[in-house]
């Protein structure tokens, strides 16, 4: 009885504790960003040339999250570094055109499109869109060919 009796308080505190801290996080998300947040951008993005002005900052997110696992890098891959200020850790200018890649990754995102408006499109329904990782596989540098791949380890015969 006593064991029960433990185990039900326990599991009562634990939800008592669940609540208040998902009262404290809603809390803190009606909080502004401070300043120096390096996720500030997000949320009132500047220089946005292939996406939507209007687009919602959590969209924004998810796709830089898709282009990052598309060519397995980071976001300093393309955006530059700002100045650290002090001891702070140094951040991003997401807004910077100063990186070769990022300008790169414009010019690849039209030929994405072109290829996928211009000529799949009008081809059999049975195409698929391409998309980032059609050619780079998780690579910083786009595949030359599928035979470049290595090959998948294959299931040991018994």
């Amino acid at each position: 009885m006593k064991i029960r009796f433990a185990f039900l308080f326990l599991i009562l505190v634990g939800a008592f504790a669940f609540r208040a801290s998902d009262a404290q996080a809603q809390a803190d998300s009606t909080k502004p960003i401070p300043k120096g947040n390096p996720l500030a951008e997000f949320e009132h993005p500047k220089n946005l040339k292939i996406f939507p002005k209007t687009i919602a900052p959590k969209d924004l997110q998810m796709a830089m999250r898709t282009f990052s696992r598309s060519l397995g890098v980071r976001c300093g891959f393309c955006h530059a570094a700002l100045k650290p200020e002090s001891d702070r850790p140094p951040m991003l200018d997401f807004a910077s055109d100063a990186k070769d890649e990022k300008r790169n990754a414009r010019k690849m995102y039209h030929m994405v499109e072109d290829i996928n408006r211009k000529y799949l499109k009008k081809m059999d329904k049975s195409f698929e869109e391409i998309s980032c990782v059609s050619c780079h596989h998780g690579r910083p540098k786009p595949i030359a060919s599928v035979d470049s791949l290595p090959t998948p380890p294959q299931p040991k015969r018994q």
